[in-house]
């Protein structure tokens, strides 16, 4: 683990926190145990089981009892793992018996690499590839902090006769599926990494200017 991190108290009204963190090599529940904030800000985590690879950067003001003011988180994220189990659960459930998984109480997910951005209360996530049982898809969506949800799962190869999309809307208590047309045509996605990189540099800058004041 690699961690820089600073706790910033100009005022008892202003008060900042801010941290760049890397790992490798963790257990996504342990992951989850030791950053709860986590599963609330990407709720998909609480589905997969494995060992993962993370890099966080973010910022946020916290009040005077120390909790995080979630609007005003501005991070990115980006989460890879291998071999990673999908846990079964409402939504995975859900979309194992519209698809027709051999599996359905449990999947293996061969890779996965997601890249996520948090700011002004919304939850970006970019266009990612994940396969699993007898499918390949891409996934992709938003979502804001008081959980409403808004994601779309391209099917881009499955035993079905067709191509398809899944569009997933509502929040993680009351959810609806719609079938579509599938967004991404193909696994050639396009590509945020320089975004990601970008922002974390420029967080991380922010983190050594507070040192060096």
């Amino acid at each position: 683990m690699d961690l820089n991190a600073f706790y910033r108290t100009k005022s008892r009204e202003d008060l900042a926190a801010g941290f760049d963190l890397q790992f490798t090599d963790m257990d996504m529940g342990e992951f989850i145990r030791l950053y709860p904030g986590m599963d609330t800000l990407l709720p998909m985590l609480k589905s997969f089981e494995g060992i993962i690879n993370c890099q966080i950067a973010a910022t946020t003001r916290i009040d005077t009892n120390m909790n995080v003011v979630l609007p005003t988180i501005e991070g990115v994220a980006r989460i890879k793992g291998d071999s990673l189990v999908l846990l079964d659960g409402e939504t995975f459930a859900e979309i194992a018996k519209m698809l027709k998984f051999k599996n359905r109480e449990k999947n293996l997910v061969d890779s996965i690499a997601v890249e996520v951005s948090i700011k002004d209360n919304q939850i970006e996530v970019y266009p990612f590839i994940m396969k699993m049982d007898r499918y390949t898809t891409a996934i992709s969506g938003k979502q804001d902090l008081d959980m409403n949800l808004d994601y779309h799962i391209s099917v881009l190869k499955s035993p079905l006769p067709m191509r398809m999309g899944i569009n997933i809307s509502g929040n993680m208590d009351d959810f609806k599926f719609r079938i579509g047309k599938a967004k991404y045509k193909d696994t050639n996605l396009p590509v945020y990494s320089k975004v990601i990189d970008s922002t974390r540099v420029n967080l991380l800058e922010k983190i050594k200017d507070i040192y060096k004041e």
